[in-house]
């Protein structure tokens, strides 16, 4: 090895990196640092470091960064197509691995069961959707159906997709899901009155609403818990 490369601090710096991550895992290393080793994957020779904290600083947190729309990643100074791309995939990959874990015949007689499920389900999801988790009689798990974007309840087309959801599946019971995008996790006026709309709608095909559940970043409330439900 020549002086120079001995005497150079990033000789190495990527093969230091990723043993720190495979020996201690995502808790070894920043939000920074993660980045930079993902940046790896499309920036093979370059020093990744000053664009994942430039990617940080443009969008103010890791996952705001997979969030990103590929066309404001690469306004970021040495970000091409080809590493927005990349970042998208790893974005999408994550909703697909917690779908894939969540979605199994599982009992949902609690509501830490559904709540869990469907903050899994939500993950990542920034505008506001509308979902419901379909149960047999005996509470086990039939199917999820996310039903649109923003507030649909109470229109002709909403009520449809609800009812059609239900019925396709058998479901005994139904518990309802949004997502509030904001991350204020509390029920609006407009939440409430959906919520009684719904179980009044789900009465005349024999269906009960169990829950209403809202869902803000990585944690639940539960209008059922709240007292909202009877």
């Amino acid at each position: 090895m020549s002086e120079e490369k001995e005497n150079n601090p990033h000789v190495g710096h990527r093969e230091r990196m990723l043993a720190k991550l495979k020996q201690g895992g995502h808790e070894a290393v920043d939000d920074e640092q993660m980045l930079e080793m993902l940046l790896y994957l499309t920036i093979p020779q370059r020093d990744t470091k000053g664009m994942a904290k430039a990617l940080l600083k443009e969008f103010g947190s890791f996952s705001r960064v997979l969030d990103a729309e590929i066309e404001a990643l690469v306004r970021v100074e040495g970000v091409g197509p080809k590493t927005a791309t990349m970042l998208k995939l790893v974005s999408e990959s994550f909703k697909t691995y917690y779908k894939d874990k969540c979605d199994v015949g599982i009992l949902m007689d609690t509501v830490d069961r559904y709540g869990t499920y469907l903050v899994c389900r939500m993950f990542g999801i920034t505008d506001e959707v509308l979902g419901v988790i379909c149960l047999d009689a005996k509470f086990r798990f039939l199917s999820y159906r996310q039903l649109g974007q923003g507030s649909v309840l109470g229109t002709e087309a909403g009520n449809r997709q609800l009812i059609e959801a239900v019925l396709k599946c058998g479901a005994s019971c139904v518990v309802l899901a949004h997502n509030h995008p904001a991350a204020l996790l509390f029920p609006s006026e407009e939440d409430v009155k959906s919520t009684y709309f719904v179980r009044e709608l789900m009465k005349t095909v024999e269906v009960r609403l169990l829950d209403h559940v809202i869902i803000a970043e990585n944690e639940y409330m539960s209008m059922f818990q709240w007292g909202y439900l009877d």
